[in-house]
Formats: C-alpha cells, structure tokens, sequence
C-alpha cells in the first residue's frame, strides 16, 4: 500500500461581516428616548425618509419634550443617511414631519386622539 499524501486544503477567507443597526435600535442607543415612546422603525428608502411609529408614552411628554425628541430624531435621522423624517401613531396618523422649508420638525395634534 502507498501512502497517499494529500495536499493541504486553502480556504479562502471570508469577507467581514458588517453588521447594520436598525435605525430604531441606533436611536434607543443613544438614550433620548423614554421607555414607551418609540414603538417602530420603518425606513422608506423610495422617499430617503424615516418613520417612527411612536406609542403611547408620547402623550405622557410634555409639548417641550415632544419638540426636544423629534429635533434630537430628526438630527439622528440625517446622520444615518435619510433626508425626511415623519413621527406616526399605531394607527399610521401624521403626528409630526421634519420641516420642507427651513429646519427642524413640525408636531401636529398637541393632545392624544384617545
């Protein structure tokens, strides 16, 4: 019997994986938002723009802190990339849109609709 020798296997080395934090998960890392307030993320990437579907804990805030958060969402939402952003309750209700003239955010309905 011969001995077989076998070559030595190469394995092509694999690219890095580059791992993407979800928008919603990069702004609750920041700490600006209180628990019960951010409920999703949704990126619209045809419109450059970010929806937060905000919850319940939204109306808890007082108007300074609502217009505090979506200026500091909005600031985050153009670091990440998006050019519009637009603050929805559960039931996809406009609450709030980042300025098309001028900057910052412009909040509708002051008071719950409950």
């Amino acid at each position: 019997l011969e001995d077989v020798k076998s070559s030595p296997v190469v394995e092509s080395p694999q690219p890095p994986v580059v791992l993407q934090l979800d928008p919603l998960l990069d702004l609750f890392l920041d700490g600006s938002a209180p628990s019960g307030v951010l409920k999703a993320a949704r990126p619209e990437s045809a419109d450059n723009r970010l929806v937060l579907v905000l919850d319940d804990g939204w109306w808890q805030l007082i108007d300074a802190e609502r217009s505090t958060l979506a200026d500091g969402w909005l600031d985050r939402s153009r670091e990440l990339g998006y050019s519009a952003l637009h603050l929805v309750d559960g039931e996809d209700r406009l609450l709030g849109r980042s300025a098309r003239v001028g900057a910052g955010m412009i909040l509708f309905n002051n008071v719950s609709p409950a």
